[in-house]
């Protein structure tokens, strides 16, 4: 049986109305395989202590990373720590095959400088820069350009992650 996985999300431009985000996104194959290796073989996984939202011009595929904004004040945000206060989880029942979690707060990027961004999609990271990409989404309405003086951010519960 395939695992999917699902994104939807509010990409809420500051200065502007914001945009709804609800599209299929996945699961790229660094966190799979540590899944995988961790349930059925010996080697553990650690969960990363935060995680980082990161925007990207060309979307990230299962098995490439995209490319992710670089320049013009763009930082990944700040790390968002595991845990109650910060995800809002709905696990998956009988009747409801879908768990999600759910962003608790609004994550933020820092104001666009030089360039306006053009934002098509969007990922999960375990580390502030590089690091592994653990999940992605494209962003609907792609690409949506974040002009510049303008700060993006994801409404509190607007970033969600579904497994079914």
């Amino acid at each position: 049986m395939k695992r999917a996985t699902k994104w939807a999300g509010l990409f809420a431009l500051l200065v502007t109305i914001p945009l709804t985000v609800l599209a299929a996104g996945g699961k790229h194959y660094t966190a799979s395989n540590a899944v995988l290796n961790h349930v059925f073989r010996t080697t553990s996984y650690t969960a990363p202590t935060n995680v980082y939202i990161g925007l990207f011009s060309t979307c990230p595929t299962t098995s490439t990373l995209g490319t992710e904004l670089s320049g013009n004040g763009y930082t990944r945000s700040s790390g968002i720590a595991k845990g109650d206060s910060s995800w809002t989880y709905t696990a998956a029942t009988s009747s409801n095959s879908t768990a999600t979690i759910t962003n608790a707060n609004a994550i933020s990027f820092p104001t666009v400088t030089t360039s306006a961004w053009s934002v098509a999609c969007f990922g999960v990271f375990d580390a502030s820069s590089a690091g592994n990409l653990l999940y992605f989404g494209p962003v609907t309405g792609a690409p949506v350009t974040v002009s510049v003086g303008a700060t993006a951010s994801f409404a509190t519960g607007q970033l969600s992650i579904q497994e079914m």
